[in-house]
């Protein structure tokens, strides 16, 4: 981002088309002056995955709190299954084609790209090709 800070660029975006920004930086600054908007969550890194996911979260909640907005407990059940789908999905194509979490991550991405489907979609076509059952949950 030349000649801009991240902090620009999230107030530049969120100008454009408001939406929730969460600002991973490699500068411990003041967060407490940070997590508002537009950039409604902060975080230093390194970020492991976990607190990647809760900010995510956060960032979300915020901003729906700033928009009057309540969260929907339906989206966020629906969120999560597809998450477990593309979780399987990925370390099957891991475990099939004897190669790592990130490049059968990779696959998944490429697959949805050429297909045109959304990732999760992707997910349980490649689940149910190779026999897999999806967990319990509907799908939305």
């Amino acid at each position: 981002m030349p000649g801009l800070t991240g902090l620009q660029a999230a107030e530049r975006i969120f100008n454009a088309r408001p939406l929730p920004v969460l600002v991973l930086s490699g500068f411990p600054e003041d967060t407490a002056d940070r997590a508002r908007p537009p950039a409604y969550h902060y975080l230093v890194k390194p970020v492991d995955t976990d607190a990647l996911d809760q900010g995510i979260r956060a960032a979300h909640s915020a901003f729906l709190q700033w928009a009057g907005q309540r969260p929907d407990p339906d989206r966020q059940a629906r969120l999560d299954h597809q998450a477990r789908l593309i979780d399987r999905a990925r370390s099957l194509l891991a475990q099939h084609h004897d190669t790592s979490q990130l490049a059968a991550c990779r696959a998944l991405l490429q697959r949805a790209r050429d297909s045109g489907q959304p990732l999760h979609a992707v997910a349980l076509s490649i689940l149910q090709e190779a026999g897999e059952s999806p967990d319990s949950d509907p799908v939305f």
